[in-house]
């Protein structure tokens, strides 16, 4: 069985980009929603900056990560920066613990 979770978190425009979704063995997939008025770019390394990594752009597609065909790298703490500060949405979803 698995479970999924939106999750909200406010993203700068400049400075350290959060970690917006810690490390989880049991994660399956991530969601990206775009963002009315800004793009932001996600990554798995801390210092990512804006149009360095996953960049969803404003009005744009919705960016899709999945174990099945990205691998591990689903697993991995997220980070994000956005081009002005916004509250980005995004999805994970877990297999349930046995």
């Amino acid at each position: 069985m698995r479970t999924s979770i939106i999750r909200t978190d406010t993203v700068p425009a400049s400075g350290n980009a959060p970690e917006i979704a810690g490390p989880s063995p049991r994660r399956v997939a991530l969601l990206f929603l775009p963002v009315a008025g800004t793009a932001y770019t996600v990554s798995t390394e801390s210092g990512v900056t804006l149009n360095n990594g996953l960049t969803i752009q404003q009005g744009g597609e919705l960016l899709e990560l999945t174990v099945e065909r990205h691998g591990e790298i689903v697993r991995r703490a997220w980070y994000a920066i956005a081009g002005t500060s916004a509250t980005v949405s995004f999805l994970e979803t877990f297999e349930d613990g046995a």
